[in-house]
């Protein structure tokens, strides 16, 4: 199987306006049966069919992982106006999410809550949720 082209980060589609980080893990989704990556494209196709212009940091040129990875991924975040976290797993959208509030981006965080209690991963997330309250904002589902 072909490497698919990665993106030149420094010619994203779209607008500010239009654009719309998806952050979440790349692996497995194993309490939800997904396949890896699965979710995210799920998000994707929500974005696009909304008009929107989706941003997945890992489809992006980073010249060297180990160094830049954290560098990278925050300025895709910065260019877009909107996010979209799925956080049924622990990631780096977790750093992701707390620079979005230092941006103004607004961001919905997504979590497998089968059991329809809520928020379960992080105390320390959820506060700072309702700290940041106009700009981010938590939701449980139950299948996709």
């Amino acid at each position: 199987m072909a490497k698919k082209l990665k993106h030149n980060p420094s010619k994203l589609p779209g607008t500010f306006e239009s654009r719309v980080f998806i952050g979440g893990s790349y692996k497995a989704a194993v309490a939800a049966g997904l396949a890896p990556r699965q979710m995210l494209e799920e998000i994707r196709k929500v974005v696009v069919d909304e008009g929107l212009d989706p941003i997945i940091a890992d489809e992006f040129e980073v010249k060297d992982w180990q160094h830049d990875i954290h560098h990278d991924a925050i300025y895709l975040l910065h260019a877009c106006r909107l996010a979209i976290f799925e956080l049924s797993e622990f990631s780096g959208a977790m750093m992701e999410i707390e620079r979005s509030s230092d941006f103004g981006t607004r961001s919905i965080v997504l979590h497998q809550d089968p059991s329809g209690k809520g928020w379960r991963l992080s105390w320390m997330l959820s506060s700072f949720a309702q700290e940041h309250h106009d700009r981010i904002r938590l939701y449980g589902y139950i299948h996709v």
